[in-house]
């Protein structure tokens, strides 16, 4: 029953934690129900436990649970979570006391969508389905991937659907970046993206002018941990970037131009301009020009 395999987990991230992206999964969990009902939230969520975690699955499904609880061990110690797990003959008890994910949200939005712990209940209920095993989960660092499920999910329901989403998570990153980028200007928005920098552990450099912002990409966590993914990736996973980041930079009165170069490479480039002439012909320059709501990108590679 408990034989944890040798090799590392098949998700084994280390490095900091982007605690934000709780507070945009909160978003996201109540954007989901409200467009299109529970049972759509919950149908994500079961593909999350079943197609995303599939090599622990693999393992329940083989009468191990060694995998399972080594994972709870990796990543509740990287968020600092308070827990504890108790393994016994014929049961394993995890116990956690002080929820990183749901203080921080608490902190940042003062109010916790109801069906924030869905993401856990109903993964972990699709996780054992068909195994040996249940789970019972009485009231976790997938966020990516938990996005990327949504944004196929989104995707089915057309481009309007995709755009109503970016706009809902632009709002929530309103909370922390708006004041911020209108007080600050370029040096604001240098700052946020350096935090960014250090807390999603990127490979990126920032080039700070009197006329523009420039972040270049060179490794990017988030399409790397989604490409590196049992579930099948979704082609447009990039486009969620542009797509809550344009319209804060539209409501400034600052002109993005975000090149993803190329989907299936976790790189990109983004420049803010405060002159529209310089946006333009960084425009014409980019060689996969992401849009957003109000703004037409290029679908295709040049």
């Amino acid at each position: 029953m408990m034989t944890p395999d040798d090799k590392p987990l098949r998700y084994n991230e280390g490095g900091n934690v982007h605690m934000d992206f709780h507070g945009a999964t909160d978003t996201t969990i109540d954007f989901i129900i409200k467009n299109y009902g529970i049972d759509v939230m919950d149908q994500i969520f079961a593909r999350v436990g079943h197609d995303v975690y599939a090599d622990i699955r693999s393992h329940l499904l083989a009468g191990n649970v060694g995998e399972l609880v080594k994972h709870w061990h990796h990543f509740f110690e990287r968020e600092g979570a308070e827990f504890h797990i108790n393994v016994e003959t014929d049961e394993v008890i995890l116990t956690v006391s002080h929820c990183t994910a749901y203080a921080h949200v608490k902190k940042i939005a003062g109010k916790v969508s109801d069906h924030f712990c869905d993401q856990t209940i109903k993964t972990n209920h699709a996780l054992a389905q068909g195994t040996p095993f249940a789970i019972d989960t009485e009231i976790t660092d997938h966020f990516t991937k938990f996005y990327n499920e949504v944004f196929k999910f989104l995707e089915t329901q057309g481009d309007d659907a995709l755009h109503a989403y970016w706009l809902e998570i632009s709002k929530n990153q309103e909370r922390h970046t708006l004041e911020l980028f209108r007080e600050k200007g370029l040096e604001g928005m240098r700052q946020y993206w350096d935090h960014i920098r250090v807390e999603e552990n990127c490979d990126l450099d920032l080039d700070l002018n009197n006329d523009r912002l420039e972040l270049r990409m060179n490794a990017c966590p988030s399409l790397g941990k989604v490409m590196d993914n049992d579930a099948e990736p979704m082609a447009r996973y990039c486009d969620h970037c542009a797509g809550w980041i344009g319209p804060i930079m539209d409501k400034l009165g600052y002109h993005l131009v975000y090149d993803v170069i190329d989907r299936q490479k976790p790189q990109c480039v983004m420049r803010v301009f405060k002159d529209v002439k310089l946006a333009q012909e960084a425009e014409g320059q980019a060689k996969l020009l992401m849009g957003w709501p109000g703004k037409t990108g290029k679908d295709t590679a040049d």
